[in-house]
């Protein structure tokens, strides 16, 4: 009981220390010191960082993002939608060490890259065609190829990966709250163009009434580009 308890506690600082510092920045001693054990005794129980990073993925992230995927059969509505995008922010926001600096992460340990593919990028990719096939199940989209759709998807896909940036990429001067929601307004414009009009201004109204305001996606890029 001892020993697993040691474990969890390595995982839990190593995350702690990993999302206020990054995890390039952070070393195994670090990782002990902030625990108040030796060296020695933390690699009683991980070889080194990367074995923890691997260990962060596969007993915690992986476990998030199955309940996470697990919800497509859910999405049945434009209120339900709204559910799902904040579950994700929840997500990226407890992990956001692992999302800022991803690239880096996987490019540097090909284990780790095998178990992100298939456990993150194409069961998310797979989540927003669930998605968008209930709705057309439903008739809430207006006609479209599935050429278009897989488009969508994509857009979709490559939106939600942008999340993890707008959470984390402002961690080491201060995070800025705007871009925290831009990923947000940026998802449901793509969404808003597929779907049927009485299902937009619904799908609008109820993200205005969740605090999500597109109108200020687009003073963002436009402050952004021009500023």
């Amino acid at each position: 009981m001892k020993v697993q308890k040691t474990r969890e506690a390595i995982i839990d600082s190593s995350i702690n220390l990993f999302n206020k510092r990054l995890a390039s920045n952070v070393s195994t001693v670090q990782i002990a010191s902030e625990l108040g054990i030796s060296p020695g005794n933390l690699y009683y129980y991980f070889n080194n960082k990367e074995e923890i990073i691997r260990c962060i993925l596969k007993e915690r992230m992986i476990p998030d993002l199955e309940e996470l995927f697990n919800t497509e059969s859910d999405i049945m509505s434009t209120a339900q939608l709204l559910i799902l995008i904040g579950k994700i922010s929840s997500h990226f926001e407890k992990y956001s060490f692992y999302y800022n600096e991803k690239y880096v992460l996987e490019f540097n340990d090909e284990n780790l890259s095998e178990m992100a593919g298939k456990n993150y990028d194409d069961k998310l990719a797979l989540l927003m065609m669930k998605m968008i096939n209930n709705y057309q199940c439903q008739g809430m989209l207006i006609d479209i190829s599935e050429a278009d759709k897989l488009l969508a998807v994509e857009a979709l896909w490559a939106t939600v990966c942008m999340a993890a940036i707008y959470f984390s990429g402002q961690s080491r001067g201060g995070r800025d709250p705007l871009i925290a929601e831009t990923w947000k307004q940026r998802f449901i414009l793509i969404l808003e163009r597929l779907l049927k009009d009485e299902y937009r201004t619904q799908l609008r109204t109820q993200a205005h009434n969740a605090g999500i305001t597109v109108n200020d996606y687009y003073k963002y890029m436009s402050n952004m580009y021009n500023g």
